[in-house]
């Protein structure tokens, strides 16, 4: 299962339609894609454009509690996964392999959306309790327990839903893994608090804000016994010697930081000195940021609730659209804002109701941002849910005092196209050439060719044979075949992306 995304077909996304907002609308992206198929092989065929390009996923996978429904559908060709295939996942003591299942259901794609994953990305994964232990587990696998960020929970209701029956708790939260492709390159944003600014009263000279705080010692260990390192003399702007004593009672103190501490101080102008009754006081300045901001909490019970969300996708779509566990648009604005740059590439492959891609559209009209989404969607409501729910956020909402303004934008909708890499034995051992006729297929159908060959592009390893593309360092790829046999492959493959 480690390499099941190795086996998985290329496939061309086709386009099928484009949606625009209409004039007098927000400017928005319209670069965007929703793509209708198995998020699996949709994921297999984004590379070529936009390997290690992408800033921020964020994924809702099934949380396999046994009442989703969901199928075990992927393409395998072990025997014993093979009898899972068509049948929907079972509960918990009706299912022994449930828990195999969704985790060989999630790995490949894991595995996929790692790669897409720019150095400096993260990936957010919503899950409850069912599957948070063994997703951690893979993810410290893919990405390394080095790269783990936060366990972020969200609180996703206020009041015990009302099939309590004898539970003695009401699970009112669930999880979201946060990982990052590269820690070290990492930079994710801190929860902006303009209201710190209030901490900082005073204002200097060149108008910045600040705050001080006196050098010499309060409170507790503020004698000089206490740490005798701390008591030397500091110079006044009048060139006397300061000591650190009570000014009142007349005993030795000690300051606040070490010589060497102050000294550091002093060289950054972070210290001022301030005339008092008793003379000359030492102060430490403290400048506002500037850009004030908290870190992050690590549990999230302001950013929506599922009651809310519903409610939001019942106001856009009509009550009978049946999607029953949207996530609200606020959860996933604060994972872009933590985690996304105003032009980033967003993707989203477990894409439900189009809430990402609301989401990306809302902020971006909030801040002007150039953020793009990739929306996938497995589903057959891909359409009539997700690129729908999309659509209404564009254009708008709603009526009378309830109407709510479009956020402009737009996107093209994709389905599956031609299948490459079906290949008779002859085609496998002549891809080094026939790679550069799928290339040629791909460019066709729009694709990039330098990205697509690049991605396509296999190397020789003599231990190995050939793998999936060329890496940095992999070594050059193997052109040693006879010029008959590429002939022939080129001719196979050409039918077979022809047919």
């Amino acid at each position: 299962m480690v390499n099941h995304h190795h086996d998985v077909p290329f496939r061309v996304l086709k386009k099928v339609s484009t949606f625009t907002a209409p004039g007098g609308l927000h400017a928005n992206t319209t670069d965007n894609r929703i793509i209708h198929g198995d998020n699996l092989e949709a994921l297999k065929s984004l590379p070529p454009e936009f390997e290690g390009q992408v800033k921020c996923i964020y994924i809702d996978p099934p949380y396999n509690k046994g009442n989703e429904g969901w199928v075990y559908n992927d393409a395998v060709n072990d025997p014993k996964m093979k009898r899972w295939l068509g049948q929907v996942v079972g509960k918990e003591g009706e299912d022994l392999s449930r828990h195999d299942k969704w985790l060989c259901m999630m790995y490949p794609r894991l595995k996929l959306l790692h790669r897409l994953l720019s150095d400096d990305g993260a990936i957010f994964i919503s899950i409850d309790d069912n599957e948070v232990h063994n997703l951690r587990a893979v993810l410290n696998e893919i990405f390394g327990p080095g790269n783990f960020v936060v366990n972020m929970i969200w609180q996703k209701m206020d009041s015990p839903s009302s099939n309590f029956g004898e539970r003695a708790f009401s699970n009112y939260h669930d999880h979201t893994l946060v990982f990052a492709k590269k820690l070290s390159a990492c930079r994710l944003k801190q929860l902006p608090k303009p209201e710190i600014l209030k901490d900082y009263p005073e204002v200097a000279e060149d108008g910045r804000r600040c705050r001080t705080r006196q050098l010499r010692k309060n409170g507790k260990e503020a004698r000089r016994e206490d740490r005798e390192t701390m008591w030397y003399p500091m110079e006044a702007p009048d060139g006397s010697e300061i000591w650190p004593r009570h000014p009142e009672e007349g005993w030795d103190g000690r300051w606040a930081i070490g010589k060497k501490a102050y000294e550091k101080l002093k060289n950054a102008d972070k210290v001022v000195w301030k005339m008092r009754d008793h003379g000359w006081v030492p102060y430490q300045v403290e400048w506002a940021p500037n850009e004030p901001a908290i870190p992050n909490p690590s549990i999230l019970t302001d950013a929506g609730q599922n009651r809310q969300a519903k409610a939001l996708l019942n106001d856009m779509l009509g009550t009978d659209h049946g999607f029953d566990t949207p996530k609200p648009v606020g959860l996933i604005e604060r994972i872009l804002r933590i985690a996304s740059d105003p032009d980033s590439i967003v993707v989203d492959s477990f894409a439900g109701s189009g809430t990402t891609g609301h989401a990306v559209l809302k902020l971006n009209a909030e801040d002007r941002g150039r953020r793009r989404f990739i929306l996938i969607e497995t589903e057959d409501y891909a359409e009539s849910i997700t690129a729908k729910r999309v659509r209404t956020a564009i254009t708008g909402y709603g009526s009378g005092e309830g109407i709510v303004d479009g956020l402009g934008g737009g996107f093209d909708y994709y389905s599956f196209g031609v299948e490459v890499g079906r290949q008779s034995p002859q085609a496998k051992r002549a891809r080094p050439f026939t790679t550069a006729v799928c290339s040629h297929a791909l460019v066709n159908q729009g694709l990039n060719r330098d990205a697509t060959l690049n991605w396509l592009r296999p190397v020789h390893r003599p231990s190995q044979g050939f793998c999936d593309r060329q890496r940095p360092g992999a070594g050059a790829p193997h052109h040693g075949m006879p010029r008959k046999l590429q002939r022939k492959a080129a001719a196979s493959m050409l039918r077979s992306v022809a047919s």
